[in-house]
């Protein structure tokens, strides 16, 4: 599947300014000019989801009249790994387009993980001695992996480094998503005091917001005990707070929906993480999307409070 074109691809129209360095190697004016800058263009383009699709034909295009440029093309196809990856969900062909390009190399093992193929991907995990990322995506996989005890070590050696507020972070997501409440919420409590970063604000903000639902939702709740209704929470996210609605009918969760949010680097996050949280019927197994980990956060938060709100009632 990786090489071949989607389904939608004939219905997508190659549209772009006119004005635009498609060469991808000149300067051009300092600032942001996405009708002349490739780099920011593509910025412009990711941060309005019904352009994703345009952005991967730009790409294409790109990478067809600069057969003779092999460093714009690898560039493409970095940039068209990342968007199929990030933005569309489709990991044949991100996996095909970053081994091409020579993309993120985690970016790559995830999608082998979302492929099915956990042998490959905990191959590949497993030359990692540690989680030196910013967000402990080694961690995070590892835990959605079911691999929960080699998350945490992986956070535990993560935590005597310049990152440990972050690690009790991604120690926390792991332990939610499988389902162990009470130790994703000491793990939280444990960024409060962990030795800080100069970007402390980030990881103690999300911990406390992450408690706040943990301790909302405490061991989980009955979903069939809970009456038919729609149940509202919001929860911090990267650029505001994030409202989200549920509905509850016949002791299901029928849909969750983020009814507003000022996030401006979301990725597929307010499209996924819903659909995963109604297909789960609750947050357990709930994985946050990649490189919109507090967005992800957010949402999964936001209903935690909601299911734990409308618990109680």
């Amino acid at each position: 599947i990786g090489p071949t074109k989607p389904e939608w691809w004939d219905s997508v129209p190659l549209e772009y300014p006119k004005t635009l360095d498609l060469t991808w190697t000149k300067k051009g004016p300092k600032g942001f000019w996405p009708k002349k800058k490739l780099n920011n263009y593509l910025v412009a383009l990711k941060h309005k989801p019904y352009l994703w699709k345009t952005a991967v034909k730009v790409m294409d295009h790109v990478m067809t009249v600069n057969k003779a440029r092999p460093a714009t093309v690898r560039k493409a196809m970095k940039a068209t790994g990342d968007i199929y990856f990030l933005h569309l969900n489709d990991y044949a062909r991100a996996a095909h387009w970053l081994r091409k390009g020579k993309g993120n190399y985690l970016f790559l093992i995830n999608c082998y993980w979302q492929l099915g193929g956990k042998e490959m991907t905990a191959k590949a995990l497993s030359q990692f001695g540690r989680d030196s990322t910013w967000e402990g995506q080694i961690i995070k996989l590892w835990g959605e992996m079911g691999e929960l005890d080699k998350a945490l070590a992986l956070a535990a050696k993560k935590a005597r480094s310049s990152r440990g507020d972050m690690a009790y972070v991604a120690a926390g997501h792991a332990s939610r998503f499988a389902g162990q409440f009470k130790q994703a919420l000491a793990c939280y409590k444990k960024t409060l005091s962990a030795r800080a970063t100069k970007r402390n604000k980030g990881p103690r903000a999300r911990a406390r917001a992450s408690i706040e639902a943990m301790e909302a939702i405490g061991n989980g709740v009955d979903l069939a005990s809970i009456r038919d209704g729609q149940y509202s929470a919001n929860s911090i996210g990267f650029r505001g707070p994030v409202h989200v609605e549920v509905v509850i009918k016949a002791g299901r969760i029928e849909s969750v929906e983020v009814t507003r949010q000022k996030e401006d680097w979301h990725c597929s996050a307010i499209i996924e993480v819903p659909r995963q949280i109604v297909a789960n019927q609750g947050i357990v197994g709930v994985d946050a999307i990649t490189s919109a980990t507090w967005t992800s956060e957010a949402i999964i938060n936001a209903t935690a409070k909601a299911l734990g709100g409308a618990a109680k009632k």
